[in-house]
């Protein structure tokens, strides 16, 4: 992978990331699938399973989201012991 595809491809994931932190700061009661954040918390435009499952690794890393498991389902959520959320980093 060339310099410029890294870029493009942190470029796309903090994308993702802003997108599912902001959707959780507008409905912090809200957990879903991975499948069901790509179908229902993206824009059409943004819309990359490989992408989002790296967003989720990050934002489960650094505390800003839950994963819970029921049955070999993984279902990701705000993480409320967080602290307000006010942005991400680049």
């Amino acid at each position: 992978m060339s310099r410029d595809e890294q870029g493009d491809s942190a470029e796309r994931v903090l994308q993702i990331k802003q997108e599912v932190m902001s959707y959780l700061v507008q409905h912090p009661d809200a957990k879903d699938t991975a499948a069901g954040i790509m179908q229902w918390w993206l824009p059409a435009g943004v819309r990359r399973s490989s992408t989002l499952a790296q967003a989720l690794e990050e934002l489960l890393h650094s505390g800003w989201i839950t994963a819970s498991s029921f049955g070999g389902t993984t279902v990701y959520g705000l993480d409320r012991t967080r602290g307000e959320f006010t942005g991400l980093e680049r």
